[in-house]
């Protein structure tokens, strides 16, 4: 079960991953920026962190970085109407991404963390 209560919702599929780096067995995703759910079309979040404790790979390519062009965070199978940041969700976990240059990463754990690394930043427009 995740709390939360006055936290950003995002949407995971139109989000630009910075870094994927293992830490024991722990996964640790940086995302530049996530878009906003509930906003205006093109508002995004930057400094996203994702950690996934206990992680089992089930497919990481290399080339793990850059847009995303799909990604799915399912919680004890099923998939949340909002990904909430920051929060805590234990139980089993799978988070499958598609990145647009085609590569994929497809794990599973015990506990999800998402959090802002330092003070949220909103922008409302990504110029790429």
């Amino acid at each position: 079960m995740c709390p939360g209560a006055d936290r950003w919702s995002v949407d995971l599929r139109d989000a630009e991953v910075s870094r994927v780096a293992r830490a024991g067995l722990d996964l640790h995703l940086g995302f530049a920026v996530v878009a906003v759910r509930g906003g205006a079309r093109g508002v995004y979040l930057k400094a996203v962190g994702l950690r996934l404790a206990d992680v089992r790979v089930v497919r990481l390519d290399g080339g793990c970085v850059g847009r995303l062009s799909d990604g799915r965070l399912l919680i004890d199978g099923l998939q949340p109407a909002d990904v909430i940041v920051p929060s805590l969700c234990s139980g089993r976990i799978d988070l499958q991404l598609t990145f647009a240059n085609g590569a994929q990463l497809d794990v599973a754990g015990s506990a999800v963390q998402l959090f802002i690394d330092g003070a949220p930043e909103v922008v409302e427009h990504l110029h790429c």
